[in-house]
């Protein structure tokens, strides 16, 4: 593992952001645990008994924002507590202490509202039947729906099956003893890895340091690399009837032969699919054809995975898949796609003069090269620069699509 403190400092900004990352490796036995921790550590400390004191407390020490999330990150879960602290320079508060509100921070993190072993169980069943109106409305949103059936359908490896929705069966399962035997396991006694943003003073560095350098374990990871999904030998069409008012379409594509270089071509992909400059879903699926309300694109780069998404209207179902195959046809050749590439190349030159006066755009990049998930975003604009449109045919052609997944509604649109 890299340094445990890493910073980038700026002045341009009026905050600063300091991130506690606590890495624990991905089991789906542990994923009900993990979405109640989200849910039960941001109200309370044991030093501020209620959400009014704990609110309070926030703004005392200068705290303009806190939150908790979990997020994947190949083999990982990452656990990241976020506090955003005023800018002392811009202040000009001769009684900020720096070390003050950071033992507020260590407080919120280590002494959680708590007994001495669990939690309490009150505050245990309403994180529960929060995240089981969570699942709920999951399950009553179309789009949501439509992507968890997905990930069922194409994930050969089980890789998405710490999903909260495949484990709703098991929330109300979990004791107060045993989710804070869990906390402590993975946070309790862990140190995190620290990533701070923003006008960082020397001797606030060195607090952060001695702050959360004592001797508690350190946070595990496990180094990032690519699992592409299997292509199937067949296409696998699904199609089903919700109640819901409208359709979803679905197409999902593997590639063959899959490499952390076909990211940037991925990109491309996306672009030439759904951005502006270009338009070709909207344009082929909406504006010739009146086919779909809304369309789009995405990608999975950890597993190869290429998704295009159509809210369609139920009777233009067979054409709406007709016409996605023309646009993959129409992918491969040199002929369109040459100034459409070209508009996209001058695109993302200007996305990345803008972007290096985005200070979440500087922190997704920072955190990127740090855990070596991608390309900055540097890199990945000198290597589109090189592609040519010969070469991003040879990509579209090792897409294979592998899952058709059809849902329609079945309430008048």
């Amino acid at each position: 593992m890299k340094e445990k403190f890493n910073s980038i400092k700026t002045e341009s900004f009026r905050k600063i952001i300091l991130d506690f990352i606590f890495p624990c490796h991905r089991n789906d036995t542990f994923s009900v645990y993990g979405n109640l921790l989200v849910r039960l550590l941001t109200k309370k400390t044991n030093q501020y008994k209620t959400e009014e004191e704990f609110s309070n407390a926030l703004i005392e020490n200068y705290v303009m924002d806190f939150s908790l999330s979990k997020s994947n990150c190949g083999e990982n879960w990452f656990y990241m507590y976020r506090f955003i602290i005023a800018d002392n320079a811009i202040l000009k508060d001769s009684q900020y202490d720096y070390q003050k509100t950071l033992s507020f921070i260590m407080d919120t993190i280590y002494n959680p509202y708590a007994l001495s072993d669990s939690f309490y169980k009150e505050e245990v069943e309403n994180a529960k039947n929060r995240l089981s109106v969570y699942i709920e409305s999951g399950f009553k949103n179309i789009n949501s729906y439509a992507n968890i059936r997905m990930e069922e359908l194409v994930d050969d490896c089980h890789y998405f099956s710490d999903s909260i929705y495949q484990h709703k069966k098991d929330i109300h399962k979990v004791t107060s003893k045993e989710l804070y035997s869990y906390y402590k396991e993975i946070i309790g006694s862990k140190k995190p890895l620290v990533f701070a943003y923003g006008n960082i003073e020397d001797s606030f560095a060195d607090l952060l340091k001695k702050s959360f350098g004592e001797s508690r374990e350190c946070s595990s990871y496990i180094p990032y690399q690519i699992r592409p999904f299997l292509p199937r030998e067949e296409v696998n069409l699904v199609e089903e009837t919700g109640t819901y008012n409208q359709s979803i379409l679905k197409f999902v594509y593997k590639i063959k032969d899959y490499k952390q270089e076909d990211e940037v071509y991925f990109s491309l992909l996306r672009f030439l699919l759904s951005s502006q400059s270009t338009r070709i879903l909207q344009e082929f699926l909406r504006d010739r054809d009146k086919l779909v309300y809304t369309a789009s694109s995405d990608y999975n780069v950890c597993h190869g995975l290429f998704i295009i998404h159509a809210q369609i209207y139920r009777e233009k179902y067979e054409v709406a898949k007709q016409t996605i195959f023309e646009i993959i046809k129409r992918l491969q050749d040199v002929s369109f796609l040459s100034p459409k590439i070209e508009s996209i190349k001058e695109r993302k030159r200007i996305n990345l003069e803008r972007q290096k006066d985005s200070f979440p755009s500087l922190i997704a990049d920072f955190r990127m090269k740090y855990f070596q998930t991608g390309y900055p975003l540097n890199e990945e604009y000198e290597i589109l620069k090189k592609i040519t449109p010969e070469e991003f045919v040879d990509f579209v052609k090792r897409l294979k699509l592998d899952t058709i997944y059809y849902l329609e509604g079945s309430k008048d649109e």
